[in-house]
């Protein structure tokens, strides 16, 4: 019998390097009292704070067959560092235009590593354990994104927002140095370019598989060959026979 999921350690480190990715994120939950105490307008704060949503909407379809074809953890790693070298110059220029891009980034880093270390934790987890193990994976999440807002607002009471900003950078910090810590991982197939981004064409083709299991010869390593063996019972029944390798084959009747 496997042992429980909680006693991987690899995905107990992958769910607290959840944690602390999205407590880092979760600390610019508060980035609206900023725009506005810098004199921002509702638009202002508006086109920052939807920047994130945006640019996450349209980076989480190009990354997901990246993800696939290169490998989780490198991904976990540049989203680890762009959140990181966003929280920084949130706090060294906090400016409105910079905060932008600061949510821009935040999007780009959010992509690469939700999708990658959602995929990391399913690669680990036998389907029979999948989902209370992405349950767990999801409570970490939710924990951080539930208390970050409440230490944010008390540091920003009693110390500002830069604080805070550099406390989201410690965090992402953090998971960078978990993420560096987990095993590689499955490793990334061949890069879908050949027909479609969307398009991953399988590493192993149904031909290459069907005539490897066609050469080891049991019945249940090919389903078809009980079906054959049937069939040329029959009267009048014909097969082709000869050697595939060599494109030459002449019918064969039975019965």
């Amino acid at each position: 019998m496997s042992s429980p999921i909680l006693a991987d350690k690899a995905f107990i480190r992958a769910t607290i390097t959840n944690f602390f990715f999205f407590f880092g994120l979760n600390c610019f939950i508060l980035l609206p009292l900023y725009i506005e105490g810098a004199g921002g307008t509702e638009v202002e704060i508006g086109i920052v704070m939807g920047l994130y949503n945006a640019v996450g909407i349209l980076c989480q379809p190009l990354v997901g067959p990246l993800v696939d074809a290169l490998g989780r953890r490198p991904f976990m790693l540049v989203g680890t560092a762009l959140a990181t070298v966003a929280a920084l110059l949130a706090a060294l220029v906090p400016t409105i235009p910079m905060l932008a891009v600061v949510r821009a980034l935040q999007g780009i880093a959010f992509s690469a590593f939700f999708v990658a270390n959602y995929s990391y934790v399913i690669d680990l987890t036998p389907p029979a354990r999948r989902g209370w193990a992405l349950g767990i994976y999801g409570v970490a999440g939710l924990v951080a994104t539930a208390i970050a807002p409440l230490i944010g607002e008390t540091m920003v009471r009693r110390m500002g927002f830069r604080p805070l900003f550099c406390l989201g950078a410690a965090m992402a910090v953090a998971a960078a140095g978990y993420v560096w810590s987990l095993p590689s991982g499955r490793p990334g197939g061949s890069l879908p370019v050949a027909r479609s981004l969307w398009e991953r064409p399988s590493s192993t083709p149904t031909s290459r598989r069907v005539m490897r299991r066609g050469r080891t010869g049991p019945s249940a390593d090919c389903p078809l060959t009980g079906v054959l063996a049937a069939q040329r019972t029959r009267p009048g029944f014909r097969t082709l026979r000869g050697d595939p390798s060599a494109g030459a084959c002449t019918p064969e009747e039975h019965g």
